[in-house]
């Protein structure tokens, strides 16, 4: 029975939305592991655990086994990158380590615990166990996991982290933690007089050494009113610790008689002793104090609230005849040192025997458990002025078992089991919860269990409001779960329990635990049996006063148990429940319930069912069978409708319904009158399709067709059966559930192909350097390809600076196009070249079968290594190979050897071609791995040159270079000395002597040219031109006494040298 309509709890998540809680949220902000790069696999992370100083350790766990007494501790693994269903994570431990030894990081390890990822990840976290057994003594042991990939890549190993395990507590009497039996810890050790003038120095308390003695554990002693904390040091381990108690706290706590002291030791790991055994002295400073007080019904000053029964708690203050006179009053001051708490009482008059304060037991409830203490003063009135005069202070201890709130209820589970077709379930918290109140906030935690114990951990939280209170009941809160995990947790459990804070809760409400089974179970109980049954009809005529429905208990209760009897319809609306809480006198017998005649009227002409079930603390229920009965007559016996396609059980090969989906519906009594509506319960959309109500057939018989996207609208997922009869001027019946797993197609390339880029045929590399332009992709056609459903096609990867960087292909409605041919397009080659080299790109495309949105399948991703590095094929220097002259696109030269250079794809065979009318290739050669390539060609003279490189076998062509060879010019005219004339006009000859000092010089050179006249080797004449004849002449004047060697240099071309003309000058 829901106590908020669908509606009611749309409206409740505006005004108090519900919000997911992460419980390892403190722990990942605290940035304490490494981020090396996307496809790390980070350290697992315990739940529960704590930072420790420990040698090598750097986080502890303590016995507080989180996945249950016995089971062991939670471990989450983070997801990760490309993160698949049927992924193996294989959790693994080091050897133990002593302290301070470093671990081996190629250790193999031992295998614990074996974990597959569900189909319905989500990309979420996996929850799962140390197993308990794992730990056979306290130690520190490095952890790490390792992940198997459906795809086949693995194992990859996680970052490792190093725990140190302690299941034991200080006072454990086994010190391997397998037991939880405690050893009282002694009694602290101290004077048993403290007079002031000890109370001025200061006082020794010695704790006598406890069992389990680790690095880091702190003893926290209460002496008197105070709290007093020292941690030992390592050389302290395994002996008896002194603890000195300085005057400034002895001064604080004041006279006590007694003084009681205690201790607790608390170790690094949170793990707590029992509080020891009590020491008691005096401490009695000169001062005057009144005579302590104490309070009624505690034993050895310890007071057992339960014992109160709610009634207020009695602290009675002594009054001696002589201490009192009229007039005088007392106030009583109580003030818990844990909480600071403070509150006083009074005044009341002070007179004898006694005065009695009454404390309200919700103060009392609200500070237990703890040591409070309590002093009074005397108030006397002297001479207009109030004298007080204080009391003895008394410490007692307040112990009482934790009030815990009443366990969630989930009404969808039948006779304690959910079904695993549940995608979500609603539990409620409430009502009957002492203490809570509109503004608390309420977390509500669940964990499912799978047989083989794979765990999955559900945090919510929402704020409690006006509109969660529900008139003649309290409040009650809410909680919708996702229950879509349940069809892979077969035969598990569930456990809910939740804790409520608020300004009026000085520690969190805590709750009991609800335990259900995830079915299908084997049930332990005997079916309900139920009064005036005749062959599974219950006819109301015949129980005017009701009838009895008695559950075969007597074998199975136990003290503290909780029978339950629920009424459930055939549309699964629970309409009755009722419990019994079992007793001592219900031992041994049967428990019988009644259903009414007003309840089983009101079912009339309807097929109901029947559950009981024993709930049983901190263990999962005792189920028994349904009984299923028709109330009235005329009630139909609708059995569950089956598809004609499957020929037995309850599995469907998705292949086996490619043609034709048939639902068949056979029940006796079927006539054309009735009015027959089939409902399909799958995955929201397609895979619930609403099936047009169809008459009945008077064979008995009715086949009805589904849509050909029902059942792979459900892969991987179930399905429900069931139908609806209307009759005239009768309640509509309802037929009994045949639910359905539909499983995977064992060819999963024909169902799920995956995305081709025709560029990358090997699926492995999509190398940029390989082609030009746009690369094209392609999807297959999928084996229950659909118009109207939707697909959405992306490539993604990160970029250089590690940023995501998505393609979106195709996202869209499939139409009749798409059926026959399948996806393809165009990849902007833009958009590819922003992906970082040799980084890995993933293309990923989601079929949503689901016409309404919300429900996505997931094809196998391409993983592909993306070379972004673009060679590009180019012709970038030509030079005359004879003196490196630049040759310019499109110049000239008159060499007849030209080097070409250029970029190409390392290790690419390029073939150099002239460019003429038809392409004629010159020659082949290799790219060197550096990518620059050069290469020299013989070229001829007055030919025009047009040249390219082409890739080979790509085709892949670079940049035209065009240049011309020019013809070469003659051989220039080297200048020669003809004749030389003295001054009188005398020929002179070479090796002639002449007795002028001026003597002229003619001779040859290039026309028009000019040269040089040289006079043994230096020029004396620096310019003279030649004619167009090619003759020159030049006169020198004063020419030396000597032989002389007279030459002639051309200025043009390679500076020709003429042949030495040699003169003898005499003069006289």
């Amino acid at each position: 029975m829901s106590a908020f309509t669908a509606e009611q709890l749309a409206a409740l998540q505006h005004e108090s939305p519900q919000q997911p809680v992460d419980p390892f949220a403190e722990i990942k902000s605290e940035g304490v592991f490494t981020q090396d790069g996307i496809l790390n696999l980070y350290p697992a992370l315990i739940p529960g655990w704590h930072k420790v100083d420990y040698p090598v350790a750097s986080y502890g766990v303590n016995a507080d086994e989180t996945a249950g007494a016995g089971i062991g501790w939670l471990i989450l693994f983070h997801s990760y990158e490309l993160m698949a269903a049927q992924d193996t994570i294989r959790l693994y431990m080091g050897k133990r380590l002593e302290p301070g030894q470093v671990p081996d990081p190629t250790e193999e390890g031992t295998l614990i615990k074996t974990v597959v990822v569900p189909s319905d990840h989500n990309n979420q976290d996996v929850l799962s166990l140390i197993p308990r057994t794992a730990i056979e003594r306290p130690g520190i042991h490095r952890l790490w996991y390792t992940v198997d990939r459906t795809s086949g890549n693995g194992p990859e190993s996680s970052d490792g982290i190093v725990v140190w395990f302690k299941p034991t507590f200080p006072d454990s009497l086994d010190p391997t933690g397998n037991s939880s039996e405690r050893v009282p810890l002694q009694a602290p050790e101290f004077p048993s007089i403290i007079d002031q003038a000890m109370v001025e120095r200061g006082v020794d308390f010695i704790i006598p050494r406890w069992p389990i003695m680790s690095p880091g554990d702190t003893v926290l002693m209460t002496v008197g009113n105070q709290l007093v904390a020292y941690v030992i040091k390592p050389e302290e381990i395994d002996q008896d610790i002194t603890i000195f108690v300085p005057s400034s706290v002895l001064e604080l706590i004041g006279p006590a008689k007694p003084l009681l002291v205690s201790y607790r030791i608390h170790d690094q790991v949170y793990n707590s002793s029992h509080t020891s055994k009590i020491g008691d002295g005096e401490l009695v400073p000169d001062k005057t104090y009144l005579d302590m007080c104490w309070v009624n019904e505690t034993v050895d000053d310890v007071l057992f609230i339960d014992t109160l029964d709610g009634h207020p708690m009695e602290v009675v203050v002594p009054v001696k005849r002589g201490d009192a006179i009229t007039g005088d009053t007392v106030e009583l001051k109580l003030y818990d040192p844990r909480t600071e708490f403070s509150r006083l009482f009074g005044p009341l008059i002070y007179r004898t025997p006694s005065v009695t304060f009454p404390v309200p037991y919700a103060v009392v409830k609200q500070l237990a458990p703890a040591t409070i203490t309590l002093s009074y003063e005397r108030i006397r009135i002297e001479k207009g002025e109030k004298i007080r005069t204080p009391s003895y202070p008394y410490s007692p201890e307040l112990i009482g078992e934790k009030y815990r709130g009443p366990a969630p209820t989930a009404p969808q589970a039948h006779g304690g089991v959910l079904s695993p077709d549940l995608a979500e379930t609603v539990v409620y918290v409430g009502p009957d919860i002492k203490g809570l109140e509109i503004g608390d906030k309420v977390t509500l935690t669940c964990l499912s269990t799978s047989a083989g114990g794979t765990t999955r951990l559900q945090i919510e939280e929402r704020f409690v409001t006006r509109s969660m209170v529900i008139p003649g009941a309290g409040i009650i809160v809410p909680f919708e779960i996702d229950t879509r995990h349940f069809d892979t947790y077969l035969s598990g459990s569930f456990k809910a329990t939740y804790t409520v804070t608020g300004e009026n809760h000085l520690a969190p409400l805590e709750s009991h635990a609800l335990l259900l089974h995830i079915g299908p179970v084997q049930d332990t109980l005997d079916v309900v049996n139920v009064g005036k049954d005749e062959n599974g009809v219950l006819d109301p005529k015949d129980i005017p006063f009701g009838t009895p429905a008695i559950c075969p208990a007597k074998a199975h209760t136990q003290v503290g148990d909780t029978v339950y009897l629920q009424v459930w319809t055939a549309d699964d609306r629970l309409v009755w429940v009722d419990s019994l809480p079992i007793t001592a006198a219900h031992i041994g017998k049967d428990i019988e319930f009644r259903l009414t005649f007003e309840l089983i009227d009101s079912l009339n002409h309807q097929v109901i069912r029947i559950d009981w079930y024993i709930e049983r603390n901190r263990a999962l229920p005792l189920t028994a069978p349904e009984l299923e009965l028709r109330v009235g007559d005329v009630a139909l016996e609708l059995p569950p409708p089956t598809l004609v396609e499957v020929s037995s059980g309850n599995r469907i090969n998705p292949r086996l319904t490619e043609k034709s989906t048939t639902v068949e519906i056979t029940y006796k009594g079927m006539s054309a009158a009735h009015r027959i509506a089939l409902i399909v319960i799958g995955r929201a959309g397609l895979g619930s399709p609403v099936v047009a109500t169809q008459p009945g057939n008077a064979n008995g018989t009715l086949l009805i067709e589904l849509p050909l996207t029902t059942v792979p609208a459900n892969l991987r997922h179930f399905m429900k059966l069931r139908y609806r009869v209307s009759q005239p001027e009768l309640p509509d019946q309802y037929s009994g559930v045949t639910t359905y797993e539909v499983t995977a197609v064992p060819d999963e390339a024909i169902v799920f192909p995956s995305l081709s880029i025709a560029q990358a045929p090997d699926h492995k590399t999509l190398d940029l350097s390989t082609f030009q332009g746009d690369a094209r992709w392609s999807l297959a056609r999928w084996l229950f390809i659909a118009i109207g459903t939707r697909m959405r096609v992306a490539l993604g990867g990160s970029n250089a600076a590690g940023a995501d960087h998505p393609i979106i292909l195709f996202d869209g409605v499939i139409t009749a196009d798409h059926v026959t041919s399948g996806l393809s397009g165009v990849i902007n080659r833009q958009q590819l070249e922003l992906f970082k080299d040799g980084g890995q790109v993933m293309g990923l495309s989601i079929a949503n079968f689901n016409n309404k949105g919300g429900v996505d399948t997931f094809f196998p991703v391409r993983e592909l290594t993306l070379l972004n590095k673009t060679w590009s094929l180019l012709i970038n220097r030509a030079i005359d190979a004879n003196t490196n002259a630049s040759i310019p696109n499109g110049g000239s030269t008159k060499t007849n050897r030209v080097t070409l250079s250029g970029t190409g794809k390392p290790d690419s065979t390029l073939t150099l071609f002239q460019n003429d009318n038809v392409p004629k290739p010159i020659d082949s050669f290799k790219v060197p791995d550096s990518g620059n390539w050069s290469y020299t060609v013989t070229v001829t003279a007055s030919s025009f040159y047009r040249l390219t490189v082409m890739e080979q076998p790509t085709g892949r062509t670079s940049n035209l270079w065009t240049f011309s060879v020019l013809a070469p010019e003659p051989a220039p005219v080297r200048p020669h000395i003809l004749l030389a004339l003295n001054a009188r006009g005398q020929s002179l000859y070479d090796y002639q002597h002449t007795r002028t000092t001026g003597i002229s010089v003619n001779g040859v050179a290039a026309p028009g040219a000019m040269v040089q006249i040289l006079l043994n080797g230096i020029v004396v004449q620096d310019r003279v031109y030649v004619g167009t004849n090619g003759f020159w002449q030049s006169v020198l004047f004063g020419v030396g006494s000597g032989t002389h060697q007279l030459s002639v240099r051309g200025l043009y071309g390679n500076y020709p040298v003429s042949l030495v003309f040699t003169q003898s000058v005499t003069y006289g």
